[in-house]
């Protein structure tokens, strides 16, 4: 989303306007960081995932929004803002996220391997994600291929939650069994 929001926007706001949405999302993006280490501190991973995929699927909503109005209407203006306000408070979910959820579901032993894999995930999507939206809107219109990213945001972070909740209970299971292991927060 972040890679594409800028060539779609400028199709529908003027240049000035697609600036000032991009540095409300900057401005957005370090309240987001800063108050996503909070959630993880005080929710945990699979709480703090789900705020997350919610601020990105209203994003994503703010795009639809966007695309099934001319060029500088300006509901367009405000609902780019809204998805960069939204947009910006998730960041944390890919550039915090995965170092914390490594030493939360993993433990400090092994951290960097776990920190690797969980990038690579990240690393993965991304490097998906950009073409298959070009792809996708090539094919038929940047609403459909807005839908279809729902559609991938809501599986992924899915998927995430129910593993961050799966390994969190294998984690208290394994304590039940051996109470002498001390597993990290």
């Amino acid at each position: 989303m972040n890679e594409d929001y800028a060539a779609f926007l400028d199709t529908k706001l003027s240049l000035t306007e697609v600036g000032m949405i991009g540095s409300v999302f900057g401005i957005a993006g370090i309240i987001g960081n800063i108050s996503g280490g909070y959630l993880f501190d005080k929710f945990g991973t699979a709480k703090s995932m789900a705020y997350a995929g919610i601020m990105l699927i209203i994003a994503i909503l703010m795009m639809i929004l966007i695309s099934t109005h001319p060029y500088g209407d300006r509901i367009n203006l405000y609902a780019g803002m809204g998805w960069a306000f939204t947009s910006g408070l998730s960041v944390f979910s890919y550039m915090s996220g995965p170092a914390f959820m490594a030493k939360s579901l993993f433990g400090a032993k092994a951290q960097g391997v776990n920190l690797g894999y969980i990038s690579l995930a990240y690393a993965i999507g991304f490097a998906i994600g950009a073409p298959l939206f070009g792809v996708i809107k090539g094919a038929t219109s940047f609403t459909a291929a807005w839908c279809f990213t729902i559609f991938f945001v809501a599986i992924g972070f899915i998927l995430l939650i129910f593993a961050a909740v799966k390994i969190k209970q294998i984690q208290k299971n394994i304590v039940v069994k051996k109470p002498n292991i001390i597993l990290d927060k």
